[in-house]
């Protein structure tokens, strides 16, 4: 089992790629996009790992990993291998989120919008009927017990410098 100990209330001099997905904002907003934070785990596909982090006072970690320990500033969660990890981007923020339950799946839809431009109660209205028409078209059942729609609505971002992803 790997371990990780990350605080979300580091501050970075060079900003990472904007398509990276991942964003930190001190005091507002952090988007840690996992494989670009942790990287390749060479010969650790399979491994579990633990993630510890730090957080500021009354954010919340939006993301589909569960935790197995939340409080104030520090909240821990597992990701039962790489895979698992890699497909779980966190998002720590003040809270504006809201959970459906579509069959079997519990689903968080959580957004960052510093102008209020979106909720998540707004947008878990339209994303609740295409997840139940999702559940319904794939036999019954969505594939996973846990699932984040992670949003991010800062409308300040500095423009691309190059095009696209390349």
């Amino acid at each position: 089992m790997g371990t990780f100990e990350c605080c979300a209330d580091a501050t970075m001099e060079d900003k990472p790629y904007t398509m990276a997905g991942t964003s930190f904002e001190a005091g507002k907003n952090f988007v840690l996009n996992t494989c670009g934070i942790f990287g390749f785990f060479e010969g650790k596909r399979n491994a579990s790992f633990d993630l510890s982090f730090t957080k500021p006072a009354g954010f919340y970690a939006a993301t589909g990993l569960t935790p197995y320990q939340t409080g104030n500033t520090l909240d821990k969660m597992r990701a039962d291998n790489a895979d698992h990890l890699y497909d779980s981007p966190i998002m720590f923020s003040l809270p504006d989120t809201t959970s459906v339950k579509v069959g079997e799946t519990d689903v968080l839809i959580a957004v960052y919008s510093p102008k209020k431009l979106f909720t998540s109660a707004y947008l878990a209205q339209g994303l609740s009927k295409l997840l139940w028409v999702t559940k319904d078209y794939l036999g019954g059942k969505l594939p996973v017990k846990k699932y984040a729609f992670i949003y991010y609505f800062n409308g300040e971002q500095a423009p691309l410098t190059s095009a696209g992803a390349w």
